[in-house]
């Protein structure tokens, strides 16, 4: 939110701090249902790179995001890498994910950072 205030005929336009984002908070965000839901939204979503399958490459991506004061995913990021195709497709599907109950401190649903592994196996 910007806020302009007129200042010897010159308009200054003062711009708040980005809002703070938080790694601990008293109730962190969750996925609605709850851990289950959540790994089986991903089992139900995630589609193995055709590319990795043949080249048989396995391992676990581990992204962060940051759940938004409205539940919405912002700023997916891979955070350990795997292997291009396997990275981008746990972004997509993080990206993709529905709203989440948003993370509250002090009784107020703020930003904050999640940290997600996903694991690619093959059988």
């Amino acid at each position: 939110v910007d806020i302009a205030t007129l200042q010897e005929n010159k308009v200054i336009v003062a711009s708040e701090e980005p809002e703070k984002i938080f790694e601990v908070v008293e109730q962190p965000p969750s996925y609605p249902g709850g851990d289950a839901a959540l790994m089986e939204y991903l089992n139900n979503n995630i589609s193995y790179p055709t590319i990795a399958q043949d080249m048989n490459i396995q391992g676990k991506v581990t992204c962060s995001f940051v759940v938004g004061k409205d539940g919405s995913i912002q700023d997916v990021r891979v955070e350990r890498s795997v292997d291009g195709s396997l990275d981008k497709e746990a972004v997509r599907v993080m990206k993709s994910m529905p709203r989440w109950i948003p993370g509250r401190k002090g009784g107020n649903a703020v930003k904050v950072k999640f940290y997600l592994p996903v694991s690619f196996r093959l059988q």
